[in-house]
Parts: structure tokens; C-alpha cells; sequence
């Protein structure tokens, strides 16, 4: 059974589990926000399609989000993803590209999500199972990720203000 289950403690006991999501493969990342409400990302390997996908859900303090799929056909193989919240409650994801190496970033805002950014240079063919976002409570996000580099192995970060990015 590869399903997303969520049970909180409440200072006494736990809740009964609850089914996030049951599309499931792997790489779950959460992160939590202002108003301790948790927002999670994961990757789900679509046999049927052929090809891995990302998707988001979030909890409003009451229940959890329908999953959201946020990656498209053509990001590749997306997997590995990594989430922040910013200061107000928004998610910014990043993942990698299995296939063309590549690190994207996406961020949801009042219209939706963006459409994918590519964080590192072409000639950085970015390392599987090695990317990590985080925000800092200033609204900047900062991305790593470890790509070949003069026949060994470097780390790389790309960073950004991200204030006010969300309501645009």
C-alpha cells in the first residue's frame, strides 16, 4: 500500500490517520506554516502514463487539499521534491528533472502555480536525490543542489527574494 497517511497529535492522543493521497512513489517533503498548518509535496510514478509526476497538497487547519499535480510532461522525469512555505502561507517547490538534469522551481500564488523555472545552468547536470529548498522567515529562498564539476563533485545554490512573489 503506497499511500500518504497524516495523524496528528493533539497533546493527549492521535488522531485517526488520513488518507492524503494514494498516489504514492516516494521523496515526501513537508513544511509547515505560519499558522502551523502543514503543506506537503511528494512524486508518484504513473505506469500507466509512463512517467513520474509531482504533486502538492496542503491542510487549511481543517482538512487536507485535493492533490494537486504541479508538474508537466514536459519537466522531464520530475522527482525528488523539496517545499518551503513563505510568510504567507504559499508553497514553493523545487524538483529535479531526472532526465535533463535539470533543477525547477514552481510557487502557487492567487492565480495558481507558475510555470517551471530552471534554478541551475545547462552545463550543471544536477546529481539525483541531491536538491533541498528552504525559505528563510525574510522571504528568501534559497536552493542547493550537487552537479560534476572539473572531475569531481560541487555544491551549487541559487537563492531569490521572494516577497510579494506569491500575489503577482
Amino acid at each position: 500500500d503506497s499511500a500518504i497517511r497524516y495523524v496528528m497529535w493533539d497533546g493527549l492522543s492521535w488522531s485517526s490517520p488520513v488518507t492524503v493521497s494514494t498516489a504514492f512513489s516516494g521523496y515526501l517533503d513537508i513544511a509547515v506554516d505560519n499558522g502551523n498548518r502543514p503543506h506537503m509535496t511528494w512524486y508518484y510514478y504513473n505506469e500507466t502514463a509512463g512517467e513520474s509526476e509531482v504533486f502538492y497538497s496542503g491542510h487549511d487547519g481543517t482538512g487536507w487539499s485535493v492533490a494537486e499535480k504541479i508538474s508537466a510532461s514536459s519537466d522531464g522525469n520530475p522527482v525528488n521534491p523539496s517545499i518551503g512555505i513563505d510568510s504567507d502561507g504559499w508553497p514553493h517547490v523545487i524538483y529535479e528533472d531526472s532526465l535533463g538534469g535539470n533543477v525547477l522551481y514552481r510557487f502557487k500564488g492567487t492565480t495558481g502555480w507558475s510555470s517551471p523555472v530552471q534554478l541551475n545552468l545547462d552545463s550543471q547536470y544536477v546529481q539525483s536525490n541531491s536538491i533541498d529548498l528552504t525559505l528563510t522567515p525574510n522571504n528568501r529562498a534559497y536552493a542547493i543542489w550537487m552537479a560534476p564539476s572539473g572531475g569531481s563533485t560541487a555544491l551549487f545554490y541559487n537563492f531569490a527574494n521572494i516577497s510579494g512573489i506569491s500575489s503577482d
